[in-house]
């Protein structure tokens, strides 16, 4: 009886501490807090998406938005080709980016987007997209 009452107890402080910890956090800073918690497991989950192309991947919150840029380690010279390229293998992953909000969006109701960009190595972006 006694260890129920200490397991009540503890868990009764931390939902309170929980609770007292997002209080007065604005929705972007609740996102923010998410993708620092490792919400999703975004870094694993495109972690074989690096090893296989080769590509640099950061990620961040913007607002209520999660950006994944993807940065494909070469110049380009012609951008207006490579970006429509890249449009199309956007439009290719799009159910796959839309469940992957939903998904977030049961963890963290704030998250509003997922936005894909790539980019070249000199920080030029060739092509994005804001998955809802």
């Amino acid at each position: 009886m006694k260890i129920k009452r200490i397991i009540a107890i503890a868990l009764m402080m931390l939902m309170l501490a929980m609770t007292m910890t997002s209080c007065g956090m604005s929705d972007s800073e609740k996102v923010a807090a998410y993708l620092e918690s490792g919400g999703s497991s975004i870094e694993s989950a495109f972690s074989s998406f690096k090893t296989s192309y080769g590509f640099d991947i950061d990620y961040y919150a913007k607002d209520c938005s999660i950006v994944l840029e993807v940065n494909i380690g070469t110049e380009v010279e012609d951008v207006a080709t490579m970006g429509a390229q890249l449009d199309t293998a956007l439009d290719s992953i799009e159910s796959t980016m839309t469940a992957s909000v939903e998904q977030m969006q049961k963890e963290c109701p704030e998250v509003e987007s997922l936005i894909f960009v790539y980019v070249d190595k000199d920080g030029t972006e060739l092509a994005s997209r804001e998955f809802k």
